[in-house]
């Protein structure tokens, strides 16, 4: 059974706050566990896709960060290692290409999570390598932006300098997480959210998807 998973590092573990990360795991239930779920007899040995959601954020006295609960940390660990391909679901800023943002705990807004090494660091604690690639979508606004956002300085419906590429969030966590690792990773240089009746994702227009892939990247040497 064709497992996809969603890391919600948006939402802390246990809250009911509705947002941008909710929207997101309605688009990707309809995708996967509708539309694209196995039919006729072929669903007899196959099974049917499943979405899991997991909110690994959690709220220690003042201080938000990633879980340490062992249990819950393995349970994800487990979920990833099966997974067809994993959605890493955080805010971002494109003022900020270093870190990712979770909602704030009082309601209001959002506040710093983590480094891209941090994150990097968790998602190489529950994500464990494999013979097979590792497909990690890192659903950001901005996550793939660069630290020369404007647009009038780079053009992004065009070809993008390494340089400028080596500075995005996306690019940086890609050079954390593939040591050891076949990952092919995929991030948005603009604001992203999901339009809910195809499922697809609505990027801003000047900006373009980029991936970064292990196996075959294209000549950027972490």
């Amino acid at each position: 059974m064709p497992k996809y998973v969603v890391l919600n590092f948006e939402d802390k573990y246990l809250s009911t706050h509705k947002g941008a990360a909710d929207s997101t795991i309605q688009v990707l239930q309809r995708r996967y566990e509708q539309t694209k779920q196995t039919r006729g007899l072929t669903r007899l040995f196959v099974g049917k896709n499943s979405l899991i959601e997991h909110r690994p954020v959690e709220l220690n006295g003042e201080t938000i960060g990633f879980t340490t609960d062992h249990t819950r940390i393995t349970q994800i660990r487990t979920d990833c290692a099966r997974a067809e391909k994993i959605y890493a679901v955080a805010h971002g800023d494109p003022r900020t290409p270093d870190v990712c943002y979770t909602n704030s705990p009082h309601g209001v807004g959002v506040v710093r999570l983590a480094d891209y090494t941090g994150l990097a660091d968790f998602l190489k604690l529950v994500v464990p390598p494999r013979e097979t690639v590792i497909r990690i979508a890192l659903v950001t606004c901005y996550g793939a932006r660069y630290a020369r956002y404007q647009r009038a300085q780079v053009d992004h419906t065009g070809m993008i300098a390494d340089d400028d590429l080596r500075t995005s969030f996306a690019y940086q966590l890609f050079k954390e997480l593939v040591e050891g690792r076949k990952v092919k990773l995929t991030a948005v240089t603009g604001k992203i959210q999901h339009e809910t009746t195809q499922g697809c994702a609505l990027v801003e227009h000047e900006d373009m998807t980029k991936t970064w892939n292990s196996p075959r990247r294209r000549g950027l040497r972490p």
